[in-house]
């Protein structure tokens, strides 16, 4: 199997039952519109978990990037200074009970290098500091849009059971 086998398509093209179709055959010229059949989770398994370049470029990136001594960086009139004490710091050092701050941050720049967004669940009083974050499956994620905010919220669907996230509730990076 060569490299860029896996992007090959092994079915015939699939014909369109869309109002569209006429205007997709009167563009292409051909009686079947063509369009992926590629799901993010296919596209994710096929593209990374069975290419081991692919899987090791993407490890390394967020392994490098999870090991970074992050800093929190007050300006001042002087210029900066370097925070060492602050509930933030905390958080990011322990997201959660069950993950470090390397696993969160290398989860998350996985995501973000795979699917191109990364979603974070912050847990914790409406009003008041957040006391845990989680990340989230983008392919899992839908956006609800909102004609005024642009976001209106997010659905999270794990197995057909879906979670409802006010757009506070998700950091979406």
């Amino acid at each position: 199997m060569a490299i860029f086998d896996i992007f090959k398509r092994n079915k015939p093209p699939l014909k369109k039952e869309s109002q569209t179709t006429r205007v997709v055959v009167m563009n292409t010229g051909n009686e079947l519109a063509m369009f992926s059949d590629q799901t993010a989770k296919r596209l994710y398994t096929d593209g990374y978990m069975r290419n081991v370049t692919a899987f090791s470029c993407v490890n390394e990136i967020a392994r490098t990037a999870a090991q970074i001594d992050w800093k929190l960086i007050r300006q001042t009139r002087d210029g900066s200074e370097v925070i060492e004490q602050h509930p933030l710091i905390n958080l990011i050092e322990r997201p959660n009970p069950r993950q470090s701050q390397a696993a969160f941050l290398e989860s998350l720049i996985s995501y973000m290098k795979l699917q191109g967004n990364g979603y974070i669940e912050k847990v914790g009083p409406k009003r008041g500091m957040t006391r845990e974050l989680y990340v989230l499956r983008p392919d899992r994620m839908e956006i609800i849009k909102d004609p005024v905010n642009y976001v209106g919220g997010y659905i999270y669907d794990i197995g057909g059971k879906k979670v409802r996230f006010t757009p506070e509730q998700i950091l979406h990076i």
